[in-house]
């Protein structure tokens, strides 16, 4: 296995090893809020949350993908990224605390005026974080980012223990936000030496490129939020509460653990940016690393949400069940078009990406304002499946442009879903009986169906997939990083 394929697949592990500790630490978060908290609670989160991402997206740059894609970065391109950063997020700080008052007005809801002001310092805390850390994404070296976004986790998740224990509200999640601000931004100063100064000297060449990066992170919000959005103009306030913590829970395979795994792949696109043959081989062994990973995932959430939900969110949740099934439709979208999207930044094509995003979005937000249905389990999922549809366009838009050949692609894909279909077939058939403690029915399904799925996983790869290169190429990747793990074990 190659050095590169060894950096990559080291850097995807520990990323997935630190989203998997942060993840249970949220899990945890989750399970102690969600009975604490009113669905009007996580409502006002949602629009707190909702806007400052916003206002995160108009800052947003593109430094990292900036400096990540650049063949060699200097000082002058780390601080002149650090500035324009800096100069932005203050200048959009200042428009949100004086927008406050309108917003709050705008949702009739004056509580939101001292939530937004204190949660807007995150936009000051995060722009003044050290760019030398980038560096250590060029390098595909994570294991100072691993601890740095540890600490940075464990940080806002004691945080909000202390105060929903205290004072059980909204401003528990709100705190914590602004902590994990905070501990990111001296984590970055000790972590690495540089030490970042004003300069603008390369302004120009930045900007010629993040200028789309920031138009693309824009309609990629609302694209992603815009029915969250919605929701809360449509429906009522426990609504939105509702469908943005069953949204949330129902998206983490793909945000906290399947897209940080990948993400070093980025990289590992751009070294292949010259050859179309060896990018679309490299795209196509990632989309089989993320289906493998998220079609039982999916399958799994479609037909079991109940324990899910009694599980995570506990049983006063149970209204949202449908909710849950709807929103693994939406998850299997989201994390299929990574890659898709990575392809096309590694090929400096960030304009047609932006082309892309501009159509999806109007497309998706038209047909929500026109058809959003009549309850909020249908909202959910339409939006589903227009996340799914565009997905797919998007697909053969890659297709063009970097030739993946449809016909091999979804020859390497379409037995997974098979493996994750038969896999609930399985359980079907065993006709298990209904146990009344909601954790261990899930870990009993859970085991019974990955079992079944990892069975029929085995078999598809012996019959089918030991012949294809992408095939063995994961299977030596595993077993490399296994040999790996258990000699610095020994």
């Amino acid at each position: 296995m190659t050095t590169l394929s060894q950096k990559v697949l080291t850097s995807s592990l520990l990323l997935l090893s630190a989203r998997m500790i942060q993840r249970g630490l949220g899990l945890v978060s989750t399970l102690v809020l969600a009975r604490l908290l009113t669905p009007n609670d996580f409502g006002i989160v949602a629009i707190v949350a909702l806007t400052i991402a916003l206002f995160e997206i108009l800052s947003n740059t593109g430094s990292i993908l900036y400096l990540t894609q650049k063949q060699d970065v200097s000082d002058m391109d780390l601080n002149t990224a650090w500035t324009i950063d800096l100069l932005l997020k203050s200048a959009l700080w200042l428009l949100l605390i004086g927008a406050t008052p309108y917003i709050a007005d705008f949702y009739d809801n004056p509580t939101l005026i001292d939530a937004f002001f204190v949660v807007s310092f995150v936009l000051i805390f995060k722009a003044g974080a050290n760019p030398g850390i980038i560096l250590y994404r060029r390098a595909l070296e994570y294991k100072k980012l691993f601890l740095l976004t540890l600490i940075e986790k464990v940080v806002s998740f004691c945080v909000v223990m202390i105060i929903v224990f205290v004072t059980p509200s909204f401003w528990a999640i709100i705190w914590g936000d602004l902590a994990a601000a905070i501990s990111m931004l001296i984590g970055s100063y000790l972590l690495h030496p540089f030490r970042p100064r004003l300069n603008l000297s390369r302004f120009q060449e930045q900007w010629s490129f993040s200028q789309w990066i920031l138009f693309k992170g824009l309609l990629g919000f609302f694209r992603s939020q815009i029915d969250t959005i919605l929701v809360s103009k449509f429906f009522n306030a426990g609504d939105l509460g509702r469908y943005h913590l069953v949204r949330g829970v129902a998206v983490l395979p793909s945000t906290d653990i399947i897209l940080p795994a990948v993400q070093p792949l980025l990289a590992a696109f751009s070294q292949s940016k010259h050859n179309l043959a060896a990018l679309a081989y490299k795209v196509r062994l990632t989309l089989l690393m993320i289906v493998v990973t998220i079609s039982p995932i999916c399958f799994f959430m479609w037909n079991h949400p109940g324990p899910i939900v009694d599980v995570l969110l506990g049983s006063q949740w149970q209204n949202t069940y449908t909710l849950m099934m709807y929103f693994s439709i939406l998850l299997f979208a989201f994390v299929f078009e990574q890659p898709l999207s990575d392809c096309f930044i590694a090929l400096g094509k960030v304009k047609p990406l932006f082309y892309y995003d501009l159509i999806s979005v109007v497309g998706i937000t038209g047909l929500l304002v026109v058809f959003p249905g009549d309850t909020l389990e249908e909202f959910a999922l339409r939006r589903g499946l227009l996340g799914l549809g565009f997905t797919s366009l998007f697909f053969i838009y890659t297709e063009r442009m970097v030739n993946l050949s449809y016909i091999y692609t979804f020859s390497l894909l379409l037995p997974l879903l098979g493996c994750a279909y038969l896999a609930e077939m399985v359980l079907k058939l065993l006709s298990l009986p209904s146990i009344e403690n909601p954790l261990i029915s899930l870990c009993s399904l859970t085991l019974l169906y990955f079992v079944a799925y990892g069975m029929f996983l085995l078999i598809s790869y012996y019959a089918f997939y030991q012949k294809t290169e992408e095939g063995r190429q994961i299977k030596g990747l595993i077993f490399s990083n296994i040999k790996t793990l258990s000699a610095k074990i020994r």
